[in-house]
């Protein structure tokens, strides 16, 4: 995935979390903050997230992976 897209979407951030479980603590997970290329090498299904100024007050857009997992 590249950010080379021109247009509306262009300007708006890509953010990349992957999902790491805690087997220890009943399932409980943390999300991940990484690069793109770690993302890509992450198993999973990717789940979207579009956040406004108006929702979240950030306009971006978040992938996450491992949500499935």
């Amino acid at each position: 995935m590249s950010n080379n897209n021109t247009g509306y979407f262009a300007t708006i951030p890509v953010r990349f979390f992957i999902v790491d479980y805690d087997s220890e603590d009943n399932g409980c997970y943390d999300e991940i903050e990484v690069n793109e290329h770690e993302f890509l090498k992450a198993e999973g299904n990717i789940t979207y997230e579009r956040h406004t100024m108006r929702e979240n007050g950030a306009s971006q857009i978040c992938l996450t992976k491992g949500l499935d997992v």
